[in-house]
């Protein structure tokens, strides 16, 4: 299946120029990458298989499978107010919380509410019925790519396709796009973004719903 390389960074004219670079490629998969994330070399797997033919096997046995992080997720308890996010996927060299596996190809993988963290696979044909990235979603000041591939694997699970993780053998190394500003100081816009991007899509989205379905489906479609 081939692929082409979107580079996606923050602003309006950014998102309309990944969209549009979005509907002109012309493979079966698009492959999103931040330009803040670092491309890992392609052979990186200690079986012989590296990281991207891994996700394209995986892409090929599950017709329904419409986006698929290499490095990591996210869950949400709904109990407590506001909502508390967990993270699934990387956690490190040679470590990760992924407790499923494929049934089809023995990839260990999970479906999550959001697959954030790229490299991001999604399938091209999606494109046309998602319309890419919402660019309403930067007006409201939203962050970075990291939240804005949130929102499209909601908009992914609205329109009926399934968002999962996969261990690809991958570090979630991403190279800050400013300095830091200190612990505290980072902690706090963090805490601010995750609540903005809540706002959000719980505005356009059955989030709740969508996150009962995301348990049911790792629970029956795959194997421990």
């Amino acid at each position: 299946a081939a692929h082409v390389v979107v580079v996606v960074t923050r602003g309006v004219r950014s998102l309309r120029a990944a969209n549009r670079a979005l509907r002109m490629a012309s493979g079966k998969v698009v492959l999103l990458l931040s330009a803040q994330d670092e491309l890992p070399r392609a052979d990186n797997g200690t079986d012989g298989e590296g990281w991207m033919e891994r996700g394209l096997r995986l892409l090929e046995a599950n017709e329904l499978l419409g986006v698929l992080s290499a490095t990591s997720g996210s869950m949400w308890d709904y109990r407590p107010e506001p909502p508390v996010e967990y993270r699934f996927g990387t956690l490190g060299r040679n470590k990760t919380n992924i407790l499923f596996r494929d049934k089809t190809t023995g990839i260990r993988t999970m479906f999550v509410e959001c697959a954030s963290t790229g490299p991001v696979f999604l399938r091209r044909h999606l494109i046309d019925q998602l319309g890419g990235y919402d660019i309403t979603w930067e007006r409201r000041n939203g962050p970075d790519s990291f939240f804005h591939n949130c929102i499209l694997s909601y908009d992914v699970w609205s329109h009926g396709y399934t968002v999962a993780i996969y261990e690809a053998d991958l570090q979630a190394r991403i190279v800050p796009a400013t300095p830091s500003k200190g612990p505290q100081v980072t902690r706090a816009l963090e805490l601010q973004l995750e609540r903005a991007v809540a706002d959000f899509s719980d505005i356009r989205f059955h989030r709740k719903r969508i996150h009962d379905f995301v348990l049911r489906l790792n629970s029956e479609v795959l194997i421990r």
